[in-house]
């Protein structure tokens, strides 16, 4: 009986083509989503993954680096509900919707949610704004704002009644005129005073003037920080409103 020959290398492998596959790299081929020669281990997943009763468990049994998690993890995936996404206002830039990513069925809930804490806060917040709290927290910045008028116009009109001029209120805006005995000087009787009383009241009037023009151009900075601090004031009422 003849011996066997020995095979040579080359023989104990298959020669493929590489012409014969059509691609040059795989990279250039889709993943592989299937699982290969794993048939009973495939329709047993299908299967504990395709009951739709409470109580259930899978256990995945088997020698490690097999792939047992990754197989498991893939079909849950591919059967698991997608998240919920929730639109909101966007506080920061309301011409933009913020989206809330939610884990899947928690959306209609978190929407009720939402729609009874603007229910609460409908009754709430308007309930701290009749506050006394807020109406003294208020009162307190009217009240600065208005010494601060009384501080800047007090001031000149005092150092103008002392040159014998007056502070009216014309169409126009606030002017300055000369009086006599609490009364206005008409043009005609501010002509008659000496030339000398004519050119000390004018100068007066046009250092009060100017000082009455700064006074003015501060108003609209005082103005704007009153709005701001009134702003700040509701938008803390308003926290604590929500804050819970």
């Amino acid at each position: 009986m003849t011996a066997p020959k020995p095979l040579p290398p080359e023989a104990l492998a298959p020669l493929t083509d590489p012409e014969s596959l059509g691609f040059e790299t795989t990279d250039e081929l889709a993943d592989l989503e299937e699982v290969i020669g794993q048939d009973r281990a495939v329709e047993a997943v299908r299967f504990g993954i395709g009951i739709r009763q409470d109580g259930y468990n899978m256990f995945a049994l088997g020698p490690p680096g097999v792939g047992k998690h990754t197989m498991v993890r893939q079909f849950l995936e591919q059967q698991a509900a997608p998240d919920d996404w929730c639109y909101v206002h966007n506080f920061e830039d309301p011409q933009k919707l913020a989206a809330l990513r939610l884990p899947a069925g928690r959306a209609r809930p978190f929407q009720h949610d939402i729609e009874t804490l603007i229910e609460e806060m409908r009754a709430a917040i308007p309930t701290d704004f009749e506050s006394e709290e807020y109406r003294a927290r208020r009162q307190a910045i009217e009240e600065e704002m208005k010494e601060r008028h009384e501080a800047a116009f007090g001031d000149l009109q005092r150092r103008a009644q002392e040159r014998g001029i007056a502070t009216m209120r014309t169409p126009m805006g606030l002017a300055l005129t000369p009086v006599r005995d609490g009364e206005v000087l008409s043009p005609e009787e501010f002509g008659k005073l000496p030339e000398e009383e004519q050119e000390r009241i004018k100068s007066d009037i046009g250092k009060l003037q100017g000082e009455l023009e700064e006074i003015l151009a501060k108003m609209p900075g005082w103005e704007r920080n009153h709005r701001a601090r009134v702003r700040e004031l509701d938008r803390d009422v308003a926290r604590g409103a929500v804050a819970h």
